[in-house]
């Protein structure tokens, strides 16, 4: 059964996403990860489509974090939701992070090296 929700209801809610009122915005700008992990357990793609880009932006980046616990697919599902909301700043969110990854991978490997350096000598 389709939810049917109203033009009103709908307009209302967008406002509330705008002015921040909504839990899911209060917990992006929080970077609230226990929020953010119970929301896409219960995914609400209503809500989801009434993010500006920045709010998508930064749940790009603490989706990223949750693919390191047991929330992964529905980490995943919902950045392919947000995905097929807005392509550019989903793709963009996704390569800076990658990015920081790789500085990241490239930071630990040469830590490692300087390790190994001096317990050789």
């Amino acid at each position: 059964m389709i939810n049917k929700i109203s033009f009103k209801e709908l307009k209302t809610k967008k406002k509330r996403v705008e002015n921040n009122d909504s839990m899911l915005v209060k917990a992006i700008t929080n970077k609230d990860e226990s929020y953010i992990s119970n929301f896409i357990k219960n995914r609400n793609d209503e809500e989801l489509s009434l993010l500006a880009n920045k709010q998508i932006s930064d749940m790009i980046e603490i989706l990223m974090e949750l693919l390191d616990t047991s929330d992964r697919l529905d980490a995943i599902k919902t950045i392919y939701s947000l995905l097929g909301r807005d392509v550019t700043v989903v793709s963009k969110k996704l390569v800076e992070c990658t990015e920081d990854f790789n500085k990241l991978v490239f930071l630990k490997s040469k830590i490692d090296y300087l390790k190994y350096k001096k317990n050789k000598v």
